[in-house]
Protein backbone atom coordinates (compact mmCIF):
# COMPACT_ATOMS: atom_id res chain seq x y z
CA UNK A 1 0.00 0.00 0.00
CA UNK A 2 2.82 2.36 -0.86
CA UNK A 3 6.16 3.76 -2.57
CA UNK A 4 10.24 3.88 -2.01
CA UNK A 5 13.41 5.61 -0.70
CA UNK A 6 16.02 3.30 1.38
CA UNK A 7 16.54 2.90 5.16
CA UNK A 8 20.11 4.67 4.59
CA UNK A 9 18.71 6.97 2.48
CA UNK A 10 15.27 8.40 4.02
CA UNK A 11 14.75 12.06 4.23
CA UNK A 12 15.98 13.10 7.70
CA UNK A 13 12.31 13.37 8.76
CA UNK A 14 11.14 10.29 7.79
CA UNK A 15 14.52 8.39 9.07
CA UNK A 16 13.49 9.80 12.51
CA UNK A 17 10.02 9.08 12.07
CA UNK A 18 10.70 5.11 11.55
CA UNK A 19 13.61 5.42 14.07
CA UNK A 20 10.54 5.83 16.44
CA UNK A 21 8.60 2.93 15.44
CA UNK A 22 11.60 0.61 16.89
CA UNK A 23 11.86 -0.94 14.16
CA UNK A 24 16.26 -0.92 14.41
CA UNK A 25 16.19 -2.64 17.81
CA UNK A 26 14.35 -5.44 16.43
CA UNK A 27 15.71 -5.91 12.54
CA UNK A 28 17.74 -8.92 12.93
CA UNK A 29 14.46 -10.57 14.36
CA UNK A 30 11.96 -8.96 11.82
CA UNK A 31 14.12 -10.41 8.55
CA UNK A 32 13.67 -13.79 9.97
CA UNK A 33 9.86 -13.50 9.60
CA UNK A 34 8.66 -15.20 5.93
CA UNK A 35 7.29 -12.35 4.39
CA UNK A 36 8.10 -8.73 3.38
CA UNK A 37 7.73 -6.40 6.29
CA UNK A 38 7.68 -2.69 5.14
CA UNK A 39 6.92 0.89 6.37
CA UNK A 40 5.68 2.85 3.78
CA UNK A 41 4.01 6.56 3.31
CA UNK A 42 0.15 6.12 2.01
CA UNK A 43 -0.63 5.98 -1.56
CA UNK A 44 0.20 3.88 -4.29
CA UNK A 45 3.34 6.06 -5.20
CA UNK A 46 4.17 7.13 -1.83
CA UNK A 47 8.15 6.64 -0.34
CA UNK A 48 8.89 2.97 0.76
CA UNK A 49 10.81 4.05 3.94
CA UNK A 50 11.60 -0.03 4.97
CA UNK A 51 11.24 -2.90 3.29
CA UNK A 52 13.00 -6.34 4.81
CA UNK A 53 15.68 -8.29 2.67
CA UNK A 54 12.93 -11.11 1.88
CA UNK A 55 11.82 -8.63 -1.04
CA UNK A 56 14.83 -9.92 -2.77
CA UNK A 57 13.53 -13.84 -2.56
CA UNK A 58 10.00 -13.10 -3.08
CA UNK A 59 9.64 -9.94 -6.25
CA UNK A 60 13.58 -10.06 -7.54
CA UNK A 61 14.32 -6.45 -6.35
CA UNK A 62 16.82 -5.59 -3.37
CA UNK A 63 15.34 -4.01 -1.08
CA UNK A 64 17.69 -0.43 -2.22
CA UNK A 65 16.51 -1.10 -5.65
CA UNK A 66 12.62 -1.22 -4.83
CA UNK A 67 12.68 2.03 -2.32
CA UNK A 68 15.12 3.71 -4.76
CA UNK A 69 12.10 3.87 -7.17
CA UNK A 70 8.23 5.30 -5.48
CA UNK A 71 7.12 4.27 -8.72
CA UNK A 72 7.98 0.74 -8.50
CA UNK A 73 5.54 -0.74 -6.40
CA UNK A 74 2.83 0.95 -8.77
CA UNK A 75 3.93 -0.42 -11.65
CA UNK A 76 4.99 -3.85 -10.41
CA UNK A 77 0.97 -4.23 -9.49
CA UNK A 78 -1.33 -6.07 -11.78
CA UNK A 79 -3.44 -3.08 -13.53
CA UNK A 80 -6.95 -5.12 -12.49
CA UNK A 81 -5.83 -4.32 -9.12
CA UNK A 82 -4.22 -1.35 -8.88
CA UNK A 83 -7.86 0.93 -9.03
CA UNK A 84 -9.26 -0.93 -6.14
CA UNK A 85 -5.86 -1.00 -4.35
CA UNK A 86 -5.26 2.53 -4.47
CA UNK A 87 -8.99 3.87 -3.18
CA UNK A 88 -8.80 0.90 -0.33
CA UNK A 89 -5.92 1.60 0.77
CA UNK A 90 -6.57 5.46 1.82
CA UNK A 91 -6.27 5.96 5.28
CA UNK A 92 -9.84 7.15 5.87
CA UNK A 93 -10.66 3.62 4.53
CA UNK A 94 -8.99 1.48 7.67
CA UNK A 95 -10.72 -1.09 9.43
CA UNK A 96 -10.86 -0.78 13.33
CA UNK A 97 -7.69 -0.37 15.19
CA UNK A 98 -6.16 1.27 11.94
CA UNK A 99 -6.05 -2.32 10.41
CA UNK A 100 -6.24 -2.96 6.22
CA UNK A 101 -6.13 -5.85 4.68
CA UNK A 102 -6.00 -6.73 0.81
CA UNK A 103 -4.78 -9.21 -1.50
CA UNK A 104 -3.48 -7.87 -4.74
CA UNK A 105 -0.73 -9.59 -7.59
CA UNK A 106 2.37 -8.24 -7.89
CA UNK A 107 4.80 -8.84 -10.88
CA UNK A 108 7.79 -10.07 -10.02
CA UNK A 109 11.11 -8.93 -11.80
CA UNK A 110 11.28 -11.89 -14.26
CA UNK A 111 8.20 -11.47 -15.97
CA UNK A 112 5.81 -13.78 -13.24
CA UNK A 113 2.95 -12.91 -11.53
CA UNK A 114 2.64 -14.09 -7.77
CA UNK A 115 -1.01 -13.15 -5.44
CA UNK A 116 -0.02 -11.24 -1.97
CA UNK A 117 -1.86 -10.89 1.02
CA UNK A 118 -0.59 -7.16 2.50
CA UNK A 119 -1.57 -6.91 6.39
CA UNK A 120 -1.34 -3.47 7.53
CA UNK A 121 -1.65 -1.16 10.03
CA UNK A 122 -1.48 2.46 9.96
CA UNK A 123 0.73 4.11 12.04
CA UNK A 124 -0.31 6.61 15.22
CA UNK A 125 1.61 9.33 13.76
CA UNK A 126 2.93 10.39 10.69
CA UNK A 127 6.14 10.06 9.07
CA UNK A 128 7.30 13.49 7.88
CA UNK A 129 3.53 14.70 6.27
CA UNK A 130 2.67 12.17 5.63
CA UNK A 131 0.16 9.02 7.12
CA UNK A 132 2.02 6.22 7.01
CA UNK A 133 1.69 2.10 6.83
CA UNK A 134 3.78 -0.65 8.47
CA UNK A 135 2.84 -4.20 7.49
CA UNK A 136 3.92 -7.59 6.17
CA UNK A 137 3.51 -8.70 2.74
CA UNK A 138 2.94 -12.74 2.61
CA UNK A 139 2.85 -15.01 -0.94
CA UNK A 140 -0.45 -16.91 -0.89
CA UNK A 141 0.03 -17.91 -4.41
CA UNK A 142 -0.39 -21.28 -3.58
CA UNK A 143 -2.89 -20.84 -1.42
CA UNK A 144 -5.13 -19.31 -4.11
CA UNK A 145 -3.99 -21.81 -6.83
CA UNK A 146 -5.30 -24.67 -3.89
CA UNK A 147 -8.96 -22.19 -3.68
CA UNK A 148 -8.99 -21.91 -7.62
CA UNK A 149 -8.65 -25.46 -7.79
CA UNK A 150 -11.39 -26.14 -4.80
CA UNK A 151 -13.48 -23.98 -6.72
CA UNK A 152 -13.72 -25.39 -10.03
CA UNK A 153 -13.88 -29.07 -8.49
CA UNK A 154 -17.04 -27.44 -6.53
CA UNK A 155 -18.37 -26.29 -9.83
CA UNK A 156 -18.02 -29.25 -11.83
CA UNK A 157 -19.90 -31.26 -8.51
CA UNK A 158 -22.86 -28.54 -8.88
CA UNK A 159 -22.56 -29.29 -12.45
CA UNK A 160 -23.28 -32.76 -11.81
CA UNK A 161 -26.02 -32.79 -9.32
CA UNK A 162 -28.25 -30.00 -11.11
CA UNK A 163 -27.98 -31.78 -14.52
CA UNK A 164 -28.32 -35.27 -12.80
CA UNK A 165 -31.35 -37.33 -14.32
CA UNK A 166 -32.16 -38.60 -10.13
CA UNK A 167 -33.32 -36.27 -7.51
CA UNK A 168 -30.44 -35.14 -5.17
CA UNK A 169 -31.26 -34.33 -1.57
CA UNK A 170 -28.31 -33.71 1.17
CA UNK A 171 -28.85 -34.09 5.60
CA UNK A 172 -27.43 -33.69 8.61
CA UNK A 173 -27.16 -36.80 11.42
CA UNK A 174 -30.27 -35.39 12.59
CA UNK A 175 -32.47 -35.67 9.30
CA UNK A 176 -32.43 -32.03 8.09
CA UNK A 177 -32.33 -31.24 4.73
CA UNK A 178 -29.51 -28.98 3.35
CA UNK A 179 -29.20 -29.17 -0.27
CA UNK A 180 -31.76 -30.35 -3.30
CA UNK A 181 -31.50 -30.39 -7.21
CA UNK A 182 -34.03 -29.84 -9.50
CA UNK A 183 -34.75 -32.97 -10.64
CA UNK A 184 -36.37 -33.42 -7.15
CA UNK A 185 -38.08 -30.44 -7.41
CA UNK A 186 -39.83 -32.11 -10.68
CA UNK A 187 -40.20 -35.11 -9.01
CA UNK A 188 -41.72 -34.80 -6.05
CA UNK A 189 -42.92 -31.25 -6.08
CA UNK A 190 -40.61 -29.15 -2.91
CA UNK A 191 -38.81 -26.30 -4.51
CA UNK A 192 -35.38 -25.88 -3.37
CA UNK A 193 -36.21 -22.54 -0.69
CA UNK A 194 -39.14 -25.24 0.16
CA UNK A 195 -37.60 -28.14 1.40
CA UNK A 196 -34.33 -26.98 2.65
CA UNK A 197 -34.10 -27.07 6.32
CA UNK A 198 -37.07 -29.61 6.58
CA UNK A 199 -36.83 -32.76 8.18
CA UNK A 200 -36.47 -35.69 6.10
CA UNK A 201 -39.11 -37.31 8.66
CA UNK A 202 -41.77 -34.62 7.51
CA UNK A 203 -41.15 -34.57 3.89
CA UNK A 204 -39.41 -37.51 1.81
CA UNK A 205 -39.75 -40.03 4.44
CA UNK A 206 -41.28 -41.41 7.51
CA UNK A 207 -39.15 -41.59 10.54
CA UNK A 208 -38.42 -44.79 10.48
CA UNK A 209 -37.43 -45.65 6.81
CA UNK A 210 -34.55 -42.74 6.75
CA UNK A 211 -33.15 -44.25 10.31
CA UNK A 212 -32.86 -47.92 8.87
CA UNK A 213 -30.94 -46.45 6.06
CA UNK A 214 -29.00 -44.27 8.48
CA UNK A 215 -28.09 -47.69 10.14
CA UNK A 216 -27.17 -49.03 7.11
CA UNK A 217 -24.32 -46.83 5.48
CA UNK A 218 -23.17 -46.49 9.55
CA UNK A 219 -22.58 -50.43 9.64
CA UNK A 220 -20.98 -49.84 6.01
CA UNK A 221 -18.43 -46.46 6.95
CA UNK A 222 -17.70 -48.60 10.67
CA UNK A 223 -16.02 -51.59 8.14
CA UNK A 224 -14.23 -49.26 6.30
CA UNK A 225 -16.09 -48.32 3.21
CA UNK A 226 -16.61 -44.71 3.66
CA UNK A 227 -16.37 -43.50 -0.07
CA UNK A 228 -19.03 -46.56 -1.07
CA UNK A 229 -22.02 -45.46 -1.64
CA UNK A 230 -24.95 -48.18 -0.48
CA UNK A 231 -27.87 -48.86 -2.74
CA UNK A 232 -30.98 -49.35 -1.40
CA UNK A 233 -34.75 -49.85 -2.25
CA UNK A 234 -37.31 -47.21 -0.28
CA UNK A 235 -40.55 -45.73 -0.69
CA UNK A 236 -40.56 -42.07 -0.69
CA UNK A 237 -43.60 -39.96 -0.53
CA UNK A 238 -44.13 -36.95 -3.09
CA UNK A 239 -45.22 -33.53 -1.78
CA UNK A 240 -49.09 -34.12 -2.57
CA UNK A 241 -48.97 -37.80 -0.71
CA UNK A 242 -48.49 -39.94 -3.55
CA UNK A 243 -46.08 -43.34 -2.71
CA UNK A 244 -42.78 -43.49 -5.00
CA UNK A 245 -40.50 -46.11 -4.97
CA UNK A 246 -37.06 -45.14 -5.47
CA UNK A 247 -33.36 -46.84 -5.33
CA UNK A 248 -31.22 -44.59 -2.88
CA UNK A 249 -27.96 -44.21 -3.34
CA UNK A 250 -26.56 -42.67 -0.15
CA UNK A 251 -23.03 -41.73 0.96
CA UNK A 252 -21.62 -40.14 3.45
CA UNK A 253 -19.30 -37.48 4.28
CA UNK A 254 -17.87 -35.51 6.62
CA UNK A 255 -18.09 -30.87 7.43
CA UNK A 256 -16.21 -29.56 10.25
CA UNK A 257 -15.79 -33.13 11.86
CA UNK A 258 -20.04 -33.25 11.57
CA UNK A 259 -21.71 -36.45 9.70
CA UNK A 260 -23.89 -35.51 7.14
CA UNK A 261 -24.85 -37.64 4.16
CA UNK A 262 -26.06 -37.36 0.34
CA UNK A 263 -28.17 -39.19 -1.81
CA UNK A 264 -29.59 -39.90 -5.04
CA UNK A 265 -33.04 -40.67 -5.47
CA UNK A 266 -34.01 -42.60 -8.47
CA UNK A 267 -37.71 -43.24 -9.18
CA UNK A 268 -38.24 -46.94 -10.65
CA UNK A 269 -42.04 -46.78 -10.52
CA UNK A 270 -41.68 -47.97 -14.22
CA UNK A 271 -39.14 -51.07 -13.19
CA UNK A 272 -41.38 -52.05 -9.80
CA UNK A 273 -44.42 -52.52 -12.99
CA UNK A 274 -42.04 -54.19 -15.22
CA UNK A 275 -41.13 -56.59 -12.77
CA UNK A 276 -44.91 -56.95 -11.56
CA UNK A 277 -45.49 -58.03 -15.09
CA UNK A 278 -42.25 -60.58 -15.54
CA UNK A 279 -43.56 -61.82 -12.09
Amino acid sequence: MSGATSLGGAHTGGLEGLRATGLGAYQSLLEQVPGILYVAEAGLEGRWLYVSPQIEALLGWTPQEWMSDPTLFARSMHEDDRQVEEEAGLPEHTGPQGRHTSEYRLTKRDGRIRWFRDDATLLARQIGHRPAWSGVLTDITEQRKSEHLLQRSDERARAIIDTAMDAYVAFDRQGRICDWNETGERVFGWTHDEIVGLMLGDTLFPERVYAAALESIENATRQGNTAVGQTLELTAFRRDGAEVPVEVTLWRTWEDDEACFSAFLRDITDRKAMQAQLT
